[in-house]
């Protein structure tokens, strides 16, 4: 599936669900940024990931932002958020090599 296909799928389903305004570009922004973090291939890569997303957060908290939803909406806690995603694929895919030892 290429990016734009994938788009259009995305687009057409928060047209059936009647997703407008800023919470479509909410989830039309977070599918793209995390199709611009690499996938983590090694441990070295996931501990830089975590230290980018624990400073994103630190961030935000030290501008004396706390709430939740508006980070989760800003620009800065949609790339912690991607960071996040790719950290826990990597965390599973790990845990799943575990289980096959």
């Amino acid at each position: 599936m290429n990016d734009e296909s994938h788009f259009d799928d995305v687009n057409w389903a928060l047209d059936q669900a009647g997703i407008t305004g800023s919470d479509r570009t909410l989830i039309l922004t977070g599918a793209w940024t995390i199709d611009q973090i690499p996938k983590i291939e090694n441990e070295a890569q996931a501990r830089a990931y975590r230290d980018i997303q624990t400073r994103l957060n630190a961030d935000w908290r030290a501008k004396g932002k706390d709430d939740f939803v508006e980070f989760t909406r800003s620009r800065v806690g949609i790339l912690a958020n991607a960071y996040g995603v790719r950290l826990l694929e990597w965390e599973d895919a790990e845990e799943d090599d575990d289980l096959e030892d």
